[in-house]
């Protein structure tokens, strides 16, 4: 198997297991965060981060970009106190 199609392959693992939910009311978010494993924001600027300390309010933990202030909130190995 090439590198090219092995990603693919990954890729459509992932797929079965990510849902995209894009806009919801807050009523709305607190249930899938609360039903959430993990929290993704793939941002390319995030200024403050808000959305990854929701995420940890929650207990979940964060995987975030080095764009904006993410790096300052989350820290590799560490979990939020």
């Amino acid at each position: 198997m090439s590198g090219r199609s092995g990603s693919r392959s990954r890729a459509s693992a992932w797929a079965a297991s990510v849902r995209l939910h894009g806009f919801l009311a807050d009523d709305r978010l607190q249930e899938k965060l609360a039903q959430a494993h993990v929290l993704v924001l793939p941002s390319s600027y995030e200024g403050f981060g808000m959305v990854y300390l929701e995420g940890m309010a929650f207990g979940l933990p964060a995987i975030g970009t080095t764009a904006g202030a993410a790096c300052e909130i989350i820290r590799r190995g560490k979990m939020a106190t």
